[in-house]
């Protein structure tokens, strides 16, 4: 190895430097974009905002329950998880049905 440095410590679980700040920045910035999709799109900014708001519902409950720190991470197991948690709640059927279809086409849209 050549340089200055010998050596790189890599901190994946947050004990050497506080990482939460980061995910969620990286969590943001993707559902910032998505919005900016949806735009392009012509979706009203009301429906947009709602998008928005939705998905970071679901990031809250997947880094909470499952520790989700990567949209990559995300597992149809993650999501089936959600959906009963919502329906554990009595939330509407027409409500999780359009959670689903917002998460869907998130997912859709980062990969």
């Amino acid at each position: 190895m050549t340089g200055k440095y010998k050596a790189a410590v890599f901190d994946m679980d947050g004990t050497m430097f506080d990482t939460e700040r980061i995910w969620k920045e990286n969590w943001e910035r993707c559902i910032v974009e998505f919005g900016f999709d949806c735009k392009v799109r012509k979706l009203s900014d009301k429906t947009v905002a709602n998008y928005q708001k939705q998905l970071r519902y679901v990031q809250k409950y997947l880094k909470e329950e499952f520790q989700i720190t990567e949209v990559e991470e995300i597992k149809s197991y993650h999501i089936k998880q959600f959906l009963a948690m919502m329906d554990d709640k009595h939330r509407k059927p027409r409500y999780i049905n359009d959670l689903l279809k917002v998460v869907k086409t998130f997912l859709n849209y980062s990969s």
